[in-house]
Protein backbone atom coordinates (compact mmCIF):
# COMPACT_ATOMS: atom_id res chain seq x y z
CA UNK A 1 0.00 0.00 0.00
CA UNK A 2 1.54 3.20 -0.85
CA UNK A 3 1.10 6.79 1.06
CA UNK A 4 -1.67 8.00 -1.13
CA UNK A 5 -3.95 4.99 -0.68
CA UNK A 6 -3.12 4.43 2.85
CA UNK A 7 -3.96 8.36 3.76
CA UNK A 8 -7.40 7.41 2.02
CA UNK A 9 -7.97 4.79 4.05
CA UNK A 10 -7.01 6.78 7.15
CA UNK A 11 -9.03 9.75 6.18
CA UNK A 12 -12.33 6.87 5.30
CA UNK A 13 -11.56 5.17 8.95
CA UNK A 14 -11.54 9.22 10.69
CA UNK A 15 -14.68 9.74 8.40
CA UNK A 16 -16.80 6.53 9.08
CA UNK A 17 -15.98 6.91 12.56
CA UNK A 18 -17.13 10.42 13.27
CA UNK A 19 -20.57 9.82 11.44
CA UNK A 20 -21.14 7.00 13.57
CA UNK A 21 -20.83 9.01 16.85
CA UNK A 22 -23.15 11.25 15.28
CA UNK A 23 -25.53 8.38 14.66
CA UNK A 24 -25.15 6.75 17.75
CA UNK A 25 -25.81 10.13 19.42
CA UNK A 26 -28.86 11.43 17.65
CA UNK A 27 -30.06 7.30 17.33
CA UNK A 28 -29.18 6.41 21.33
CA UNK A 29 -29.76 10.55 22.25
CA UNK A 30 -28.61 9.35 26.08
CA UNK A 31 -29.40 13.00 27.29
CA UNK A 32 -32.49 13.55 25.33
CA UNK A 33 -31.80 16.57 23.69
CA UNK A 34 -32.83 15.43 19.95
CA UNK A 35 -36.34 14.32 21.23
CA UNK A 36 -35.73 10.71 20.80
CA UNK A 37 -35.82 9.56 24.21
CA UNK A 38 -37.69 11.94 26.04
CA UNK A 39 -37.12 9.40 29.33
CA UNK A 40 -33.45 9.30 28.72
CA UNK A 41 -31.66 7.60 31.72
CA UNK A 42 -28.47 10.59 31.62
CA UNK A 43 -31.54 13.33 30.93
CA UNK A 44 -30.01 16.90 30.75
CA UNK A 45 -32.69 18.47 33.00
CA UNK A 46 -31.25 21.81 33.07
CA UNK A 47 -32.35 21.70 29.28
CA UNK A 48 -35.33 20.33 29.93
CA UNK A 49 -36.55 22.58 32.28
CA UNK A 50 -35.77 25.24 30.69
CA UNK A 51 -37.80 23.93 27.22
CA UNK A 52 -40.51 23.43 29.78
CA UNK A 53 -40.29 26.94 30.60
CA UNK A 54 -39.78 28.26 26.78
CA UNK A 55 -43.26 26.54 25.74
CA UNK A 56 -45.51 28.03 28.63
CA UNK A 57 -43.70 31.01 29.17
CA UNK A 58 -46.93 33.23 28.35
CA UNK A 59 -48.85 31.83 31.26
CA UNK A 60 -46.08 31.58 33.77
CA UNK A 61 -46.11 34.22 36.59
CA UNK A 62 -43.53 31.96 39.15
CA UNK A 63 -40.16 30.28 39.24
CA UNK A 64 -39.67 27.29 41.49
CA UNK A 65 -35.78 26.83 41.69
CA UNK A 66 -34.11 23.78 43.40
CA UNK A 67 -31.82 20.88 43.35
CA UNK A 68 -33.42 17.72 42.80
CA UNK A 69 -35.18 17.75 46.44
CA UNK A 70 -37.06 20.49 44.62
CA UNK A 71 -39.15 17.59 42.27
CA UNK A 72 -40.76 16.90 45.48
CA UNK A 73 -42.39 20.33 45.92
CA UNK A 74 -46.22 20.50 43.57
CA UNK A 75 -45.95 23.48 41.93
CA UNK A 76 -49.88 23.31 42.27
CA UNK A 77 -48.84 23.88 46.21
CA UNK A 78 -46.96 26.64 46.05
CA UNK A 79 -49.43 28.55 43.91
CA UNK A 80 -51.58 28.15 47.01
CA UNK A 81 -49.43 29.89 49.16
CA UNK A 82 -47.82 32.48 46.74
CA UNK A 83 -49.12 34.98 44.89
CA UNK A 84 -48.21 33.26 41.52
CA UNK A 85 -50.66 31.10 39.41
CA UNK A 86 -48.93 28.49 37.29
CA UNK A 87 -44.93 28.03 38.38
CA UNK A 88 -42.44 26.90 36.08
CA UNK A 89 -40.02 24.67 37.67
CA UNK A 90 -36.45 24.28 37.33
CA UNK A 91 -35.43 21.62 39.81
CA UNK A 92 -32.15 19.91 38.72
CA UNK A 93 -30.06 17.18 39.71
CA UNK A 94 -27.29 19.29 41.96
CA UNK A 95 -28.88 22.49 41.14
CA UNK A 96 -26.92 25.12 42.32
CA UNK A 97 -27.51 29.16 42.01
CA UNK A 98 -25.00 29.21 39.10
CA UNK A 99 -27.92 26.52 37.73
CA UNK A 100 -30.51 29.19 38.31
CA UNK A 101 -29.60 32.72 38.36
CA UNK A 102 -29.01 32.82 34.08
CA UNK A 103 -32.68 31.30 33.99
CA UNK A 104 -34.03 34.06 36.38
CA UNK A 105 -32.30 36.65 34.37
CA UNK A 106 -33.61 35.28 31.00
CA UNK A 107 -37.27 35.10 32.63
CA UNK A 108 -37.02 39.02 33.68
CA UNK A 109 -35.58 40.04 30.42
CA UNK A 110 -38.55 38.23 28.78
CA UNK A 111 -40.99 39.05 30.74
CA UNK A 112 -40.24 42.72 30.50
CA UNK A 113 -40.47 42.73 26.79
CA UNK A 114 -43.72 41.00 27.07
CA UNK A 115 -45.10 43.55 29.23
CA UNK A 116 -45.55 40.63 31.92
CA UNK A 117 -44.33 40.26 35.46
CA UNK A 118 -43.13 37.82 37.83
CA UNK A 119 -45.11 37.47 40.69
CA UNK A 120 -43.56 34.87 42.99
CA UNK A 121 -40.04 33.15 42.92
CA UNK A 122 -39.30 30.65 45.06
CA UNK A 123 -35.67 28.82 45.88
CA UNK A 124 -34.86 25.76 47.43
CA UNK A 125 -31.31 25.86 48.08
CA UNK A 126 -29.63 22.28 49.60
CA UNK A 127 -27.26 23.08 52.57
CA UNK A 128 -25.25 20.11 51.44
CA UNK A 129 -23.93 21.49 48.52
CA UNK A 130 -22.87 24.31 49.74
CA UNK A 131 -19.15 24.46 49.58
CA UNK A 132 -19.03 22.26 46.54
CA UNK A 133 -18.01 22.77 42.90
CA UNK A 134 -20.75 23.90 40.45
CA UNK A 135 -21.41 21.14 38.07
CA UNK A 136 -23.19 23.69 35.93
CA UNK A 137 -21.77 23.34 32.23
CA UNK A 138 -19.30 21.22 33.51
CA UNK A 139 -20.24 18.23 31.32
CA UNK A 140 -22.53 17.31 28.78
CA UNK A 141 -25.72 16.55 31.17
CA UNK A 142 -25.52 20.05 32.80
CA UNK A 143 -25.11 22.31 29.48
CA UNK A 144 -27.69 24.85 30.16
CA UNK A 145 -29.05 26.07 26.77
CA UNK A 146 -27.70 28.46 24.65
CA UNK A 147 -30.51 30.96 25.55
CA UNK A 148 -28.86 30.88 28.97
CA UNK A 149 -25.01 30.83 28.63
CA UNK A 150 -25.21 32.92 24.86
CA UNK A 151 -23.41 30.09 23.01
CA UNK A 152 -24.05 29.82 19.53
CA UNK A 153 -26.58 27.38 18.75
CA UNK A 154 -24.18 25.55 16.53
CA UNK A 155 -21.72 24.97 19.27
CA UNK A 156 -24.36 23.38 22.13
CA UNK A 157 -25.80 21.08 18.79
CA UNK A 158 -22.17 20.33 17.83
CA UNK A 159 -21.48 19.31 21.44
CA UNK A 160 -24.18 16.77 21.94
CA UNK A 161 -23.19 15.63 18.52
CA UNK A 162 -19.79 14.61 18.64
CA UNK A 163 -19.71 13.41 22.38
CA UNK A 164 -18.03 9.94 22.38
CA UNK A 165 -19.66 8.80 25.49
CA UNK A 166 -19.89 5.19 25.78
CA UNK A 167 -21.49 4.84 29.16
CA UNK A 168 -23.90 7.40 28.57
CA UNK A 169 -24.96 5.17 25.40
CA UNK A 170 -24.90 2.00 27.19
CA UNK A 171 -27.15 3.21 30.28
CA UNK A 172 -29.77 4.97 27.61
CA UNK A 173 -29.81 1.25 26.17
CA UNK A 174 -30.02 -0.87 28.97
CA UNK A 175 -32.96 1.58 30.51
CA UNK A 176 -34.61 1.44 26.69
CA UNK A 177 -34.26 -2.72 27.57
CA UNK A 178 -35.85 -2.70 31.18
CA UNK A 179 -32.49 -4.02 32.71
CA UNK A 180 -30.91 -2.32 35.84
CA UNK A 181 -28.92 0.96 34.75
CA UNK A 182 -25.73 1.64 36.67
CA UNK A 183 -26.93 5.33 37.64
CA UNK A 184 -23.79 7.51 37.42
CA UNK A 185 -22.32 8.71 40.96
CA UNK A 186 -22.91 12.79 41.06
CA UNK A 187 -21.66 14.79 38.20
CA UNK A 188 -18.43 12.57 37.28
CA UNK A 189 -17.93 10.71 40.42
CA UNK A 190 -17.83 6.58 40.14
CA UNK A 191 -19.45 5.34 37.22
CA UNK A 192 -21.45 6.07 34.94
CA UNK A 193 -21.73 9.37 33.10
Amino acid sequence: MNAHRYSQALIALAAATFILVVAANIAIDAQGVFGVSANAANRNTRYFSFNGYEKAAAVTDGLLFGSSRGNGIDPADLAEYLPASRFAAFAVEAGLITDHLPVLEYALRRQAEDARRLRAIFLLLDADLFGTTPFTNQRIGTQLAPELTGEPRLRFWWRYLTAIQFAAWRNELAARRGARVAVPAAHGRGRGG
